[in-house]
């Protein structure tokens, strides 16, 4: 089974880690925006860590979904799917860096 590989497990760790570093700030986005701050600064950054994020949770699913991943209607297929719509979404993460 995959999941007994130990470069399998620190993989998933890793970027388990880095979901929960995109909840928490958008965690505190939402803090903000209820305490009535602006918190324009932290959901753009935000968006652009958890744009990065599913784009590496992403591609880590497909490298470890192997040829089946490319095949229409496996769940890896459909994250690289997503995390690409979810980077044109609101303007490209390019676009977000000129503006700063």
């Amino acid at each position: 089974m995959l999941i007994t590989n130990q470069h399998v497990r620190f993989t998933l760790a890793r970027l388990d880690a880095a979901v929960q570093e995109v909840q928490a700030m958008a965690g505190q986005s939402h803090r903000l925006l209820v305490a009535g701050a602006r918190p324009g600064g932290w959901a753009a950054a935000s968006k652009h860590l958890a744009t990065a994020v599913l784009a590496e949770v992403a591609d880590e699913a497909l490298q470890l979904s192997g040829g089946d991943g490319y095949r229409r209607g496996h769940p890896a297929d459909r994250a690289v799917r997503d995390a690409t719509g979810l980077a044109l979404a609101g303007g490209t993460t390019e676009t977000h860096a000129l503006t700063d």
